[in-house]
């Protein structure tokens, strides 16, 4: 083990438990969308939504947080894929590919 691995190891023991990280995403959701999404009558339009690139099936919601200036929910998810995040970072963002697919022209992504 190098020095600065040995140090950084050190600087994870808290007592006589060690701090470990966990394996991380969040994902940031607009409210005026999910407000949307939860009124009466609405419709994804003609398309039907697709996500093309997203969470793994089996990832474990763990948590969830509103900020008020960005007015976005942040939604926390664990999964092995993912990145291991110590407990003082901010986990990493998750950006989900999103897609509509119209029956006559295809698939066209959202962004």
């Amino acid at each position: 083990m190098s020095e600065n691995n040995a140090e950084n190891a050190e600087q994870n023991k808290v007592g006589r438990h060690e701090i470990t990280g966990r394996r991380v995403v969040r994902v940031a959701v607009a409210y005026p969308l999910l407000i949307e999404m939860l009124t009466e009558g609405w419709s994804s339009g003609p398309g039907i939504i697709k996500v093309i690139d997203g969470l793994p099936v089996d990832a474990k919601f763990i948590n969830s947080t509103f900020d008020p200036l960005s007015d976005n929910a942040y939604l926390f998810f664990e999964h092995e894929s993912f990145e291991i995040v110590q407990p003082w970072e901010f986990p990493p963002f998750f950006i989900p590919t999103i897609a509509r697919e119209f029956p006559e022209a295809g698939t066209v992504l959202v962004e």
